[in-house]
């Protein structure tokens, strides 16, 4: 959403109306209230877009792709600028080349954080055949080690769902899962223990023997659910990657730069990380683009500067 905030200001608008996804709680109100005065744009809820929509300049959609669609063609109908955030599946390559250790515990960062309530939250892996059983023995047992419990415990690696409703969705797709033939792997239901009787908690899950067809790896889940693929060949990883009509992020563990850089072009993603890192765009110090720049493009180095996250930002601090 501050991505969003940030996209009317860079389309040139002054004002515009932010239509939020369905599960907004009464804190991110709060937030987008707060947040209106620092982007000076006319932030509105579902109710108050039809009053706002005549006057505002731009539209920022983070909503299901079918409403965001109906809304944006709302909006081009006013000549009025757009920006649209339609969620996400991610997918993630791991080459045979990969740090398997590294892979396994960035991928759970991916998958996992927040209880995979992200739109870039990795949600299907594209593991190479030779690697495949070493990868997913390191990734199940680092994602089954998770410590579950109150977010606003530092000892806590992941929380709960944000609803019911959210709680239920999931659960529904481990079934859908299951019934089309996945295998399941670890997770897949409630945790034990007193602490878990109420709230809406599930535990990492990670489905194997999926095949790129069923709806737990084409459609967008928002939980902590990750499907697991095989494959030998780049053209096929390529194609299990971009098998989506999402398209917001993917990510590539490989330790060859020319692998990195086919997999990057060949992806039909807005952000493609390489090995995990948490930078975004052509400012990142990683060593591979560094390599890449000082081979091809020299005058690109001095761009080459760290962006630094927000202060008191964590994922996974134990990982």
């Amino acid at each position: 959403m501050m991505q969003i905030g940030a996209g009317l200001r860079l389309a040139g608008a002054r004002e515009g109306v932010v239509h939020p996804g369905a599960l907004l709680d009464e804190s991110y109100r709060s937030f987008l209230t707060l947040l209106a005065g620092q982007i000076a744009a006319s932030i509105a809820n579902a109710q108050a877009y039809e009053d706002e929509r005549k006057r505002a300049e731009a539209l920022a959609a983070d909503a299901p792709l079918t409403d965001a669609e109906r809304r944006a063609r709302d909006a081009l109908a006013g000549k009025k600028k757009v920006v649209l955030e339609l969620g996400g599946n991610a997918g993630a390559i791991v080459d045979a080349s990969a740090d398997l250790d590294w892979a396994a515990k960035r991928m759970v960062v991916g998958a996992f954080s927040y209880a995979g309530q992200v739109c870039i939250s990795v949600q299907r892996l594209f593991v190479h055949d030779a690697v495949y059983d070493a990868f997913m023995e390191q990734f199940v047992a680092v994602a089954s080690a998770l410590k579950l419990g109150d977010p606003l415990d530092e000892a806590s690696q992941m929380g709960p769902m944000n609803s019911r409703a959210q709680y239920e969705k999931v659960l529904h797709y481990i079934d859908v899962a299951k019934a089309q033939g996945a295998r399941l792997v670890t997770g897949g239901k409630r945790p034990a223990g007193p602490e878990f009787e109420r709230g809406y908690w599930i535990e990492p899950t990670v489905f194997a023997d999926v095949t790129a067809d069923m709806r737990v790896a084409q459609e967008e889940i928002f939980g902590p659910v990750v499907s697991v693929m095989k494959w030998t060949d780049e053209d096929e990883a390529i194609a299990l990657a971009n098998r989506t009509r999402y398209g917001l992020s993917a990510s590539i563990f490989t330790r060859d730069l020319r692998t990195a850089m086919t997999y990057m072009h060949g992806i039909e993603a807005g952000l493609v990380r390489v090995n995990g890192e948490k930078r975004t765009g052509i400012r990142s110090t990683h060593p591979l683009v560094v390599e890449y720049c000082r081979a091809s493009h020299p005058e690109l180095l001095p761009c080459l500067a760290p962006i630094v996250p927000p202060r008191g930002f964590r994922l996974m601090s134990s990982l």
